[in-house]
C-alpha cells in the first residue's frame, strides 16, 4: 500500500485506491474515480446498489473545469495527476480548482 503524509506531518497508509476507467465500481474502499464515471451516472449506482466507501474524483491534468464543477460537491477528494515533474499543469489545474471552485 503506498504511504502518504497525513494532516499530522507523519507517515501513513494511503487508503485511497484509483479506479480503472470502465471497470464495474467495488461495493466497499476508498476510490478514485474519473470524470466519466461521475457524469455518466456510474458512482450514484453503485451508491444506489449500496455502494459504501469515500468516493474521489481523479483529474488528468488537462482536465475541463467546467465539466467537473458539477460534479464536485459530494466528492470526498479531488486527486490530480502529475504525469512528470517536469510537468506544471498540474499545479495550474490545482490552482484553478481552488481560485474558482473553493
Amino acid at each position: 500500500m503506498p504511504r502518504v503524509i497525513d494532516t499530522h506531518g507523519l507517515l501513513a497508509d494511503d487508503p485511497w485506491s484509483r479506479h480503472p476507467e470502465g471497470a464495474p465500481i467495488p461495493a466497499t474502499g476508498d476510490l478514485l474515480l474519473s470524470p466519466s464515471a461521475w457524469i455518466d451516472g456510474s458512482v450514484a449506482a453503485a451508491r444506489a446498489a449500496g455502494r459504501r466507501g469515500r468516493d474521489g474524483l481523479w483529474l488528468e491534468p488537462d482536465a475541463d473545469l467546467d465539466a467537473v464543477a458539477a460534479i464536485l460537491p459530494p466528492v470526498a477528494l479531488v486527486a490530480v495527476h502529475f504525469p512528470s515533474a517536469f510537468d506544471g499543469r498540474g499545479f495550474s489545474i490545482a490552482a484553478a480548482l481552488r481560485q474558482r471552485l473553493g
